[in-house]
């Protein structure tokens, strides 16, 4: 399942920028640090229960890994296994010229329905600059693993695909 930005259901203190093109959403969401604490929710239909990942399409792995994920009101947890850096994408390649690709994120258990995900920077922080064009949960082939592989990954964005 992927989430676009435009797809947001709620945005605050972040900036809403078009989209330079060969992005999943026609319009990116940008931390602000200046307007406060950067605030995102989406709502999503799993298709069937399991352990997901959670990844974002976006600027920075460790900047978007700041933001706290809590599903239905529950914390997710991080993306954690051996030999995951979460400062690499997981594609290894950037696909805008804004330099984004898809990073580790977080797990959660989730049932078949509907969900409730709260992206929150933490107030204690100081805001980075992250880039987010998208949200993907992808199910975990087992759990406490993670399977990458090119057909896991949603597909490259294309300009007729925004």
């Amino acid at each position: 399942v992927v989430l676009r930005a435009d797809e947001a259901s709620e945005v605050h203190n972040m900036i809403k920028k078009s989209s330079p093109g060969k992005t999943y959403s026609p319009t990116l969401l940008e931390t602000a640090s200046a307007q406060g604490t950067p605030h995102l929710e989406f709502t999503v239909e799993v298709p069937e229960a399991g352990e997901y990942l959670i990844r974002t399409a976006s600027s920075s792995g460790t900047g978007v890994r700041q933001f706290q994920l809590s599903v239905d009101g529950s914390n997710a947890h991080l993306e954690k296994y051996d030999g995951l850096d979460a400062n690499q994408p997981i594609t290894r390649a950037e696909y805008s010229k804004l330099e984004l690709a898809w990073y580790p994120g977080w797990r959660a258990q989730l049932s078949k329905g509907q969900h409730r995900l709260v992206f929150n920077w933490p107030g204690d922080k100081p805001t980075e600059q992250v880039i987010v064009d998208a949200v993907a949960l992808q199910r975990s082939s087992r759990a406490g693993e993670a399977t990458v592989t090119p057909e896991s990954l949603p597909p490259s964005p294309t300009p007729s695909s925004r």
